[in-house]
């Protein structure tokens, strides 16, 4: 219940302290460990062991998404994207058009990937495609979690508070 907590750091391999930002997990109760300078773990015992992944990036990772179709979304430092469809074996890097920090992100009902970050960005993706729109809500200031609410309307939270942003259904972002 919280009265006593037990310190785990000797379970993941960070000899140079780096960050710990996100876990993330999977259909299949796979945890990713998520951090600075492209740290990224993978356990398959639920946090009893972890392995280290090799990452195409150097870049802190600020969050992760699993999609319906299993697979992982990593984003965070200047805008990068990277997917895995391997269990982070091997990654595909994402052009976002955007060299924001990217926070957040959420899976829609419907499959597309939004992904919100510093200076109001939100990114949309749509994996099938891999089309990318990168908007940025009015209000331009940093937005640290998001949440689907109905159909394209989207509820955000951060330093302006609780926002609302619906994403067009005409092509009004720019492409990535």
């Amino acid at each position: 219940g919280g009265d006593s907590w037990q310190v785990l750091n000797d379970r993941i391999e960070n000899p140079y302290g780096y960050h710990l930002n996100k876990i993330v997990s999977d259909q299949q109760n796979r945890l990713y460990l998520l951090g600075e300078y492209g740290l990224m773990s993978r356990s398959t015992d639920l946090g009893e062991t972890w392995e280290i992944l090799e990452t195409p990036y150097d870049g802190s990772f600020f969050g992760g998404v699993v999609d319906q179709k299993g697979t992982l979304w990593v984003f965070g430092l200047r805008g990068n994207i990277f997917s895995s469809s391997d269990y982070g074996e091997n990654f595909q890097g994402h052009f976002a058009n955007t060299n924001y920090n990217l926070n957040s992100g959420t899976v829609l009902d419907d499959g597309r990937i939004v992904l919100v970050g510093h200076s109001g960005v939100i990114v949309v993706i749509e994996p099938e495609t891999d089309t990318i729109t990168t908007y940025t809500h009015e209000s331009s200031v940093s937005i640290m979690g998001v949440r689907q609410l109905q159909g394209n309307e989207l509820i955000l939270v951060g330093r302006a508070g609780l926002q609302r942003f619906t994403i067009p259904t005409d092509v009004t972002g720019m492409k990535g």
